[in-house]
């Protein structure tokens, strides 16, 4: 398994950031996950991307997943105390 912090951006309608959100990148068994919270990115949204990386003359690369899925939910009702 290999781990990777990466840098989330909420994209305006001009795809100008606006926001950001801190994420990691997981691959695992040949698939690859973004795993980030539900306070900063909506299982909706689709006005974030992923900064790849940036080029000077090009400008700042980045993937934009079309939606965001949920692996689990962590409530405070949920926790227990041993």
């Amino acid at each position: 398994m290999i781990l990777t912090s990466v840098l989330l951006r909420k994209l305006d309608t001009k795809r100008l950031p606006i926001g950001i959100a801190y994420s990691c990148l997981i691959d695992y068994r040949e698939k690859r996950f973004i795993l980030s919270v539900q306070h900063a990115v909506k299982s909706t949204s689709q006005d974030w991307a992923i900064e790849l990386k940036h080029d000077e003359e090009k400008g700042t690369e980045v993937y934009q997943p079309n939606y965001f899925n949920y692996a689990a939910e962590i409530s405070k009702d949920l926790i227990a105390y041993f």
